[in-house]
């Protein structure tokens, strides 16, 4: 169904997908509020539909990135998108930037200014240069954690990574580690990625 909407484009096939779709992210939605002490019904349905727009953003990107083989990978793709985008609505209510020079670090608090939101763009494209040698792979779980609020159990349970929770929580280390230093030798001295979505 997914894909005969993505190539044919008709309504009918997207009514009986977003029909499918909409209580697996639902589902997902409420269990991720409730986490974090929230059972507003407003705020869920805010952002059930902050979900679909996800999933439709830029020609469908997230839904054409979706590799899985059947019904039960596509469930749980769909879940951990909807977890992504109601803990980054949270995160950015409650959580400052995350340190690259050392993350044990006190965080560091975000500025609105135009300056600030220049110099941050500007940080992103530096740390991304910094991580060009790095695996493909390895660099989407570092942004997927970095920018966009996915945790190390959620971007494991994405069907393309192949990776175990731990492994994951190493990789981020150590591309930390990585970034951290490059930054240093370019003379960013205290760099940082905010947690979540940019």
């Amino acid at each position: 169904m997914l894909r005969d909407c993505l190539e044919m484009g008709a309504s009918s096939p997207w009514e009986a997908f977003i029909g499918l779709a909409q209580p697996v992210i639902a589902t997902a939605v409420f269990r991720t509020i409730a986490r974090w002490g929230r059972t507003d019904r407003s705020v869920a349905d805010d952002l059930i539909q902050d979900t679909f727009a996800r999933l439709c953003a830029h020609d469908f990107r997230a839904l054409r990135n979706f590799r899985g083989q059947d019904s039960a990978a596509l469930n749980a793709y769909l879940r951990v998108i909807a977890s992504s985008v109601a803990t980054d609505r949270f995160r950015a209510e409650h959580a400052p930037a995350v340190s690259l020079d050392d993350p044990d670090r006190a965080p560091v608090v975000a500025d609105d200014s135009p300056a600030r939101e220049i110099e941050h763009h500007l940080l992103l494209d530096h740390i991304d240069k910094c991580l060009e040698t790095q695996k493909e792979r390895d660099r989407r779980i570092f942004w997927l954690y970095h920018r966009h609020g996915f945790t190390p159990k959620s971007i494991s349970a994405l069907p393309s990574i192949e990776m175990g929770i731990s492994g994951i929580e190493t990789l981020l280390y150590r591309l930390t580690k990585v970034v951290a230093d490059c930054m240093k030798n370019s003379g960013h001295i205290r760099p940082a990625v905010e947690g979540g979505c940019a």
